[in-house]
Formats: C-alpha cells, structure tokens, sequence
C-alpha cells in the first residue's frame, strides 16, 4: 500500500511517514503540485494527504486538478489542515476532497489509516466465483480484476450453465450475474434458482449474489434486491466499487461459514459424550426415535444393543479412576469403528453403551453381538482384561414399537446376561428369552 504526503513543513511530513509506516504504509513526499502531480504521473496511490498551503498553490487546487486529469481514478485526497473555517465552509467538497483532518486530531486519522489499511488486505481475497457475463469485453475486463484480487473465477455467458455450475460443482463463494443475459434464463431467474435451494436446510450454506445491470433505476434494483441478490453494481463498472462490494460479500460469505461452523461444533459437542467421542443419552434418544419411526414406516426390522463392561467398578477400586476413563476410551472407540454404516452407538450412562442397528434382524443381531463380545474379551488395558455383557432386542419384520419399549427389552436381557456369569449375550425377544452363554 502506497501513499503520498503533500507538506511544506519538513518535519510534519515526517511525523505523517512515521504514522503511515506504523501502519505498514509506505509513502513518498513533496511539497508543491508539480513535483505531486508528476509522482501521480508514474506511481498509482491509495491516497494522498495534502496540507492547504503549498509552495504552487493549495491542497485544494490539487484535488480539482487530479480529479480533472485522472476522472476514472477514485484515490482517496485527505486535506490536513489547522483552519476549522475551511472545514465549515464545504468548498473542500467541490474540489475533490475525500475528507478533512485537522493536525491537532491526528488520532482520528491514525484510525482512518487503520480502515484503509483493512480496506486494502480485503483486496487479496480468496475464494470462487460464478460470473455470468454475455457481453465479451465486459467479461474479459472484470474476470481480470477478480483475478487480480485473487479470486477463482468460473465464467458462463449463460444462466443455464452457470445453473448446471452451482448445483453440480459446488464450493462458489460469490455469484456475479448480469441481468440481462442470453438463453432462456434471465440473471433474474438465475438468482430466485439460487436462493430457492438456498432456502433448503440441507445445502451446503448461504453464498451471497452481486447483481449486475446497465438498468440504474429503482424499478430495476428493487426486482435484483426482490429476486435475493445482496448488493449490486451498476454498468459501466468502476473498478474500485467492484473490489470493494466483491470484497464485502467475499468477507461476509467466510464470516457466514465460519459462524456455521461454530454452529455445528456446538451441536455437535451438546451431543457428544465428551470422553468417549460416541453420542451422549439425550442425543441417541433424538435420533433413534426417528430411526423407530422410519422403521414403524417401512416395516423394517431393528435391534438395539445394551452392553454394560463387566466388573467396571473393581477396575477404578483397584487402578483407579483415571486409568477406567482409558477403558472407556478404548471401548468406545472399538464400537465406533466396529459398527456399520448408519449404525448408531451412544454412552447411555457410566460404564453403559447401547447400540442402534437398523434392518438388523435376531440372527444377524445376534451373530453380531457374539463377535463383538469376543473383539471385546481380547481387549487388554495395561494388562486389565475387559469383558462386556450385552442384552439384545429386536423388532422384527411387521412389529410395532417404540424406542423406550426396545431398551427395555435390551435392558432385561442384559440383566439376565450379568445374573448367569457376565462376558455373555442374551437375546430378548418380546414372548420369549434365549440365552447364549460362553465360558472362555
């Protein structure tokens, strides 16, 4: 970032270098409108600060002569200045002047600096973007300042491409769409496609829209900002108002995924058991009520498993309680990895896991549940061998039932398994028992 001082007095155009530097803004310095107007000739400046009294004239002759010779060139002219009637009277406004600083509130201008100097790092932005542009050379001169800003751009001169490109490849951080395009779709329709799956719970997050149109009337922008656009450029595009919005939006659309992604670890650790990493009790009973209604639908059959770690309370007496957390771990980390996909595993409590297993019918829950104990009973902790109980419930084909109706029936058989020996399974069927019972 670069600036120019325009100061008779030496040592303030020192002390306002010393300011910019502290800033990380370098700065050259003159003190007459020839030699600054000749720096302009060959340096491109953010912005330029300017006292009133130059050694050819003043700041203010400065501005209107910039402004003159370079009208596409929106580079910011602070005056600083001690003369507070020239800040009442406004003339500064005319000349070209952005803004007025007086010399004794340097502190306020320190600030202003901190705000370009924002405004600056917004212009190395990253991201993708979607442009839909018809027109070739508009579409050449604006991907080159996206570019140049760092960007990712992906150009359609249609809407019906761009269409196909938002939905199938993903990960766009800015849409750019002209209003008027060629096709069958209008820029307009593009943006109520967008934001209609916008609205679903299930996409993947909210990407903001710049709208485009040689159209700079009300009617115009009130159909852009009614279809869901969040800001717009009118045509013929300024550069630096492009960067700028682009630049927002771009900052925005990361602030928005950040925040969901805060979200969703805050979701995620109120349903999480914070030492196994399995589901916490209150998020196992969110989700297997849906899995139960979906079963009750489709006449699906499903199991639930109950599994208590045998002797659990002798393992914390006797190591203490640190080392039963690290058989927790471990247990935890064994279901997790043993279970299918779609398969739900919850610490229910203390040293108790249950185990959801949808389309999962007696036979296969059962065979299932015998292999597990088995991984189980091979599981050493620094030489502290661990065995599980598991109490089995299923509901078979055509049943009807409800989830607190499956744990129950999980939980019985689960007490019968720790009544005969522990280090077993049983199975609990709603009219009978079966017990499988294993010795080593």
């Amino acid at each position: 970032m670069k600036a120019l001082i325009i100061d008779n007095s030496q040592s303030y155009a020192m002390q306002l270098s010393k300011i910019l530097s502290e800033s990380h803004i370098d700065s050259d310095t003159c003190t007459c409108i020839s030699d600054a107007t000749a720096n302009c000739e060959n340096q491109n400046y953010e912005f330029i600060c300017t006292s009133l009294v130059l050694e050819d004239g003043s700041g203010l002759d400065f501005a209107e002569r910039f402004r003159q010779r370079w009208p596409e060139i929106t580079t910011a002219i602070y005056l600083i200045t001690s003369n507070e009637g020239m800040y009442r009277e406004r003339s500064w406004i005319k000349s070209g002047i952005t803004d007025v600083f007086f010399k004794s509130d340097i502190d306020r201008f320190t600030l202003e600096l901190h705000s370009l100097a924002r405004l600056q790092i917004k212009k190395d932005v990253s991201g993708k973007v979607l442009y839909v542009e018809d027109s070739r050379a508009e579409s050449m001169r604006t991907t080159l300042i996206l570019e140049n800003m760092g960007l990712e751009v992906e150009h359609y001169d249609n809407a019906e491409e761009a269409w196909e490109c938002f939905m199938h490849k993903g990960g766009i951080d800015l849409v750019i769409t002209d209003l008027m395009l060629s096709g069958l779709m209008t820029g307009l329709s593009l943006v109520r496609c967008i934001r209609g799956i916008n609205s679903k719970a299930d996409h993947d997050g909210w990407v903001p829209i710049l709208g485009v149109t040689g159209f700079d009337d009300v009617s115009r922008r009130i159909d852009l900002y009614s279809a869901g656009i969040d800001d717009y450029v009118a045509k013929p595009t300024i550069e630096t108002e492009l960067i700028a919005r682009v630049s927002n939006l771009i900052v925005l659309k990361k602030l928005f995924d950040q925040v969901a992604t805060q979200q969703a670890e805050l979701v995620e650790q109120a349903s999480i058991d914070m030492l196994t990493s399995c589901l916490n009790r209150r998020s196992f009973l969110d989700i297997a009520e849906k899995y139960m209604a979906q079963t009750n639908r489709n006449k699906h059959c499903i199991s639930l498993f109950y599994l208590d770690v045998d002797y659990f309370k002798n393992i914390n007496d006797t190591y203490g309680h640190a080392k039963g957390d690290e058989v927790l771990v471990q247990l935890g980390e064994l279901l997790r990895n043993d279970c299918r996909d779609g398969d739900v595993v919850a610490r229910f409590g203390g040293e108790e896991f249950v185990m959801l297993l949808p389309q999962c019918n007696a036979e296969d829950a059962s065979r299932y549940a015998e292999n597990l104990r088995k991984k189980i009973s091979r599981t050493y902790k620094d030489n502290i061998t661990i065995t599980a109980s598991i109490g089995i419930s299923t509901f078979e084909t055509g049943m009807s039932g409800n989830i607190d109706s499956l744990i129950a029936s999980a939980d019985n058989a689960l007490l019968l398994a720790k009544g005969h020996g522990r280090d077993r399974v049983v199975f609990q069927e709603h009219r009978a028992l079966t017990m499988r019972t294993n010795f080593g």
